[in-house]
């Protein structure tokens, strides 16, 4: 039950909904991925420290001592599994209480805006620079108290950070205690354990004292102990039961009885049936037996189709501040605009009675009521899909400034909406190649039709250099425009480290790359190699640092050139020579996949001792490993002679080129049977790609210096 002096707060928009990380558990996840708690946070970052620690702010600390707070944030990020999470049920329901204009959270995943995403106007503030844009007359204001991976810059996650809140967030701190002197806080998805809600109390009794409003918090299954720390700490607990169900669906529940409290206004109070018109409405509807669970789907069924109702007039242009009236007001302004047959006004505020009846007076429908009240339902919102509204005949033009932007240029974002949407703004949602998204904003379209909008692309989310989308929305989800971009991350401040493990032996490279990202360094023990597996969404550069002891190349114990290959072929570098290590900086192409540098010494091993190549054993079939070639790479001078010899049991074909582009007649053994040799001396350096006509999945190449 939902106490009664809150109801009537959340009704005059004097509540402050507070949304913590157990709200994000109803997040709606793929895989069987689940969104974890504040103190499975500390776990898993926990996994990655030498100084392990179960405490969140503790093991955040300590992360960002060790590797550093974009890292710390990075983490973070991929633990919350911010590409992965879509908006719950739960999530998607909150939207659909007017009531509730101001929302604080202490998440940083951005699933509360992807929920009001298109559907209401909103305005994400993430710290005091923000705070000028709060309007909760116009929209629905969430408040990322402890910012965001969108506003990175404003996250509070280290002791440090809790600690310097207040010195760095003084606007903020002080229109949250505003808002607090004058509203009752209710509190969804935190724990008395919750650093978040430990430091949001804290905040709030220093900057309130005795003026603090008594506060309200959902609890699932609390024991009397639980409730008691509660309300030691001057908190009503509403404690909701989950016998036989899910939070999820409590927790819908409760949402939805907050939503019709709220959407009765003193007009529909008037609509509270008498007993002469019950019993015209049992006459209308014949009796029958009563039943209990039947309560649940009128309300919900009517809960949903209100929400229906208020989504189409706000696509038709109606204002914001006149959605927020009674059922009746709704219905009538529906039919007044053709989105609703006026002859079916009666018989849905009819509907609206049965559902008082529930409501108020705990009646239990009849199966003939709820039949009744699906039929007219399903009816009506046939009726809202064949309307077409405004929206649909409204055009979006998308612009940018660039094409192609880096950490340190913001994006433009310009347009026009003809005809413009009274009150509804464009929605922006920018997504990587994988449609995740890494940024959700909105912007006010003027009265020239016109919108504007800046965003930096920085942030952990920004974190591939890849092809981005940015969508642009008004009104109807399917009037939609889109515009292409390119994302390059330049590492350009700090030098990257991977460990390469080879025979037994661990090795510190350091690198950097711009115009792409690395996936992986592989080492190639045929051809003395390392071969680094790249995203190169741009012409970019690799530079190095490539120790001796891992790889080298020496003839006659005399430095040599490396060779350098970006996806075959040879690439410009520019080298330095060092002691104990040398550097490379290795220009490539766009779209390039892999950059192989080629050495004679691999872990302090020449392991290529001849010019002979061999089919393995048992190439005449695909093998799981792809090796068919023994060297699969030979490294030669230019002059020198190549022996092809078939030492395997059935007959193959040595022919240069490849299985796609044909033979290209450099050289080809022709059939080449068991025992029999061939011979060839390249005339020139470079990489020539040969591979077999009968076995077509056994290539190789040669490297001519």
């Amino acid at each position: 039950m939902i106490p009664d002096p809150l109801l009537k707060a959340i009704q005059a928009k004097r509540c402050l909904l507070f949304i913590g990380a157990g709200f994000s558990k109803n997040a709606e996840m793929p895989n069987g991925l689940t969104m974890p708690s504040w103190n499975e946070l500390a776990i898993g970052l926990s996994k990655d420290l030498r100084e392990k620690s179960n405490e969140p702010l503790i093991a955040a600390s300590n992360y960002a001592k060790e590797f550093g707070t974009n890292e710390l944030i990075r983490k973070l990020s991929e633990l919350l599994h911010v590409y992965a999470a879509k908006p719950g049920k739960v999530h998607c329901k909150l939207t659909t209480i007017v009531a509730f204009d101001t929302i604080v959270t202490t998440n940083f995943e951005s699933l509360l805006e992807d929920a009001f995403f298109n559907k209401k106007p909103i305005h994400v503030i993430a710290g005091d620079e923000h705070i000028g844009k709060y309007s909760p007359s116009t929209h629905t204001n969430i408040i990322k108290i402890h910012g965001d991976f969108t506003h990175h810059r404003d996250i509070v996650i280290t002791q440090e950070d809790y600690e310097n809140f207040l010195d760095r967030h003084p606007v903020l701190a002080t229109n949250l205690a505003a808002w607090l002197s004058t509203k009752t806080p209710l509190f969804i998805g935190y724990s008395l354990s919750d650093s978040h809600f430990q430091q949001l109390r804290h905040i709030l009794k220093k900057q309130l004292r005795d003026f603090m409003n008594k506060g309200y918090i959902v609890l699932f299954d609390a024991d009397e102990k639980k409730i008691n720390e509660y309300e030691n700490d001057d908190l009503i607990v509403i404690n909701l039961k989950t016998k036989d169900t899910t939070r999820e669906k409590v927790l819908l529940e409760f949402l939805c009885q907050i939503q019709d409290y709220v959407s009765i206004r003193d007009t529909d109070y008037a609509e509270l049936p008498t007993k002469e018109h019950i019993q015209k409405d049992t006459e209308f509807l014949g009796s029958g037996e009563n039943y209990d669970i039947q309560t649940g789907k009128i309300v919900n069924a009517f809960s949903e189709f209100e929400d229906t109702l208020r989504d189409a007039l706000r696509n038709y242009g109606i204002e914001e501040n006149r959605l927020n009236r009674s059922f009746s007001y709704l219905v009538k302004t529906a039919a007044q605009n053709g989105i609703l047959d006026p002859n079916n006004v009666g018989e849905l505020t009819r509907i609206r009675g049965i559902r008082n009846k529930i409501v108020h007076t705990k009646y239990n429908p009849t199966s003939n009521e709820v039949d009744y009240v699906t039929t007219m339902i399903k009816d009506a919102y046939k009726q809202i899909s064949q309307i077409k509204h405004l929206d649909e005949l409204t055009t979006i033009k998308l612009f940018t400034n660039k094409t192609t932007y880096d950490e340190n240029t913001p994006i433009i974002i310009t347009g026009n909406v003809n005809p413009r949407l009274p009150n509804v703004p464009v929605s922006l949602r920018i997504v990587n190649s994988k449609n995740q998204a890494v940024a959700i904003f909105q912007v006010d379209v003027d009265t020239s039709w016109d919108f504007k909008a800046e965003h930096t692309p920085e942030g952990p989310l920004w974190n591939h250099s890849e092809n981005y989308t940015i969508l642009a929305t008004c009104g109807n989800a399917k009037n939609q425009q889109s515009v292409k971009i390119t994302f390059i991350k330049k590492n350009v401040s700090k030098l990257l480290s991977n460990i390469i493990q080879l025979d037994d032996e661990s090795y510190d490279l350091s690198y950097l790359i711009n115009g792409g990202d690395l996936k992986n360094i592989l080492p190639d023990h045929d051809s003395n190699s390392l071969i680094f597996k790249i995203s190169a969404i741009s012409r970019g550069e690799l530079f190095v640092t490539l120790p001796r002891s891992l790889i080298d190349s020496k003839r006659n114990s005399q430095d040599e050139e490396f060779i350098v290959l970006a996806d075959g072929d040879e690439t410009l570098i520019d080298e330095r020579r060092f002691d104990d290590h040398r550097t490379l900086s290795i220009e490539f192409p766009e779209n390039t996949t892999e950059i192989e540098i080629i050495g004679s010494q691999l872990g302090g091993k020449t392991i290529q001792s001849s010019n002979i190549v061999r089919p393995l054993n048992g190439s005449g079939a695909p093998r799981d490993d792809g090796k068919y070639l023994d060297p699969q790479t030979l490294i030669i001078k230019k002059g020198q002679k190549i022996v092809f010899l078939n030492t395997d049991t059935v007959a193959h074909t040595f022919t240069a080129e490849t299985a796609e582009g044909g033979p290209s007649g450099e050289f080809d053994t022709g059939l080449l049977m068991p025992g029999n040799s061939f011979e060839y001396v390249p005339d020139k350096a470079g990489v020539i790609h040969y591979f077999c006509m009968v076995h077509p999945w056994k290539v190789g190449k040669i490297i001519v210096k």
